[in-house]
């Protein structure tokens, strides 16, 4: 589990820097000229899914162990 996380950590370190050094071409909106913005912002995105997602399934979904009985 290490070595993987240490494998992701390392793409995700290379796709960041080589958008300071790789400029994008169409810009439309004006933080799309900050570098790695984008990625970050998708992660951030991912992460705040994944914690929503889990809150709600414990609210909604989880029961108690005697929920049949």
């Amino acid at each position: 589990m290490s070595r993987l996380k240490s494998v992701f950590s390392f793409l995700f370190a290379l796709t960041v820097s080589l958008d300071f050094f790789i400029p994008g071409k169409d810009v439309f909106f004006i933080w799309e000229k900050i570098p790695g913005f984008n990625i970050l912002f998708g992660l951030a995105a991912c992460i705040a899914i994944v914690f929503i997602a889990k809150s709600l399934g414990e609210k909604w979904l989880y029961r108690k162990e005697d929920y049949y009985g």
